[in-house]
């Protein structure tokens, strides 16, 4: 993308025949450009923002900024000119920018959906709530589709403490409530539910999957006492002996 129009590369493979096409630049402006010829007209919509973590870089949609107030700002300007700041959680308008960030592109996004069209926006805990909270505003509580947990990962990292996460969510909307929604198996994929029981001719086969994982080392994690299993880390901090409760690896905890 150059400035605010488009321009295509030389690079691009079979540019007489493909349906598709990439674009580089800043999403914002890109999105515009799309609006001219593609409102109204959009299927389907996945976005994979920043999550907002504390350590992300989140757009503030300013250009050509001057080197001093790029400094001053404690920012950065990506490759295409896009302007980026790092939004710290010690900011006082930590979950604000990110919304300021969001709010536009979602604006957008729902233009560009067909009357039928879905939206699917990848998310975690940082900032669920709120990217719900912006989404019932921009597409309407009575779109809202569901929103679904997936499992990301398995077992605990080294700084884990309390509860092991190792899910995300995908958020879901469209543009005008849906009476059905549905996505049919490819072949290849339904071959993998191969298993049957009684109501096997209603709702065709299945498949299991092991609900933890031998990766994780046997390192004790956690203690038992009169509370309950607590985190190795809880009875350090309390002076508790720990080496007269008995101990469980990490890898048990999910079947207690």
């Amino acid at each position: 993308m150059l400035g605010k129009t488009l321009a295509l590369k030389e690079d691009g493979k079979h540019t007489d025949t493909t349906q598709n096409i990439y674009i580089e630049g800043d999403n914002l402006e890109a999105l515009k450009l799309l609006r001219q010829n593609y409102y109204g007209e959009v299927k389907m919509i996945y976005i994979d923002p920043p999550y907002n973590t504390g350590k992300d870089f989140v757009y503030t949609d300013k250009f050509k900024v001057p080197q001093e107030e790029s400094e001053a700002e404690e920012g950065a300007v990506s490759e295409s000119g896009e302007r980026l700041v790092k939004n710290e959680k010690t900011s006082n308008r930590f979950h604000a920018r990110w919304l300021d960030m969001m709010y536009p592109r979602l604006r957008l996004a729902k233009d560009l959906l067909l009357e039928d069209g879905i939206v699917f926006i990848s998310i975690d805990d940082n900032e669920v709530s709120n990217l719900k909270g912006i989404c019932d505003e921009t597409f309407g509580e009575e779109n809202f589709i569901g929103q679904v947990a997936w499992k990301n990962k398995y077992g605990a990292g080294a700084k884990t403490r309390t509860f092991i996460e190792v899910h995300e969510y995908i958020v879901c909307y469209s543009k005008r409530p849906l009476s059905d929604l549905q996505s049919p198996l490819s072949k290849e994929a339904a071959s993998a539910y191969k298993l049957k029981d009684g109501k096997f001719e209603i709702r065709g086969g299945y498949m299991t999957q092991p609900l933890m994982t031998n990766s994780l080392d046997d390192n004790p994690k956690w203690v038992r006492c009169d509370r309950g299993w607590i985190s190795r880390a809880s009875f350090c901090q309390h002076g508790f002996r720990i080496p007269k409760f008995k101990s469980i690896p990490a890898t048990q905890i999910s079947s207690i």
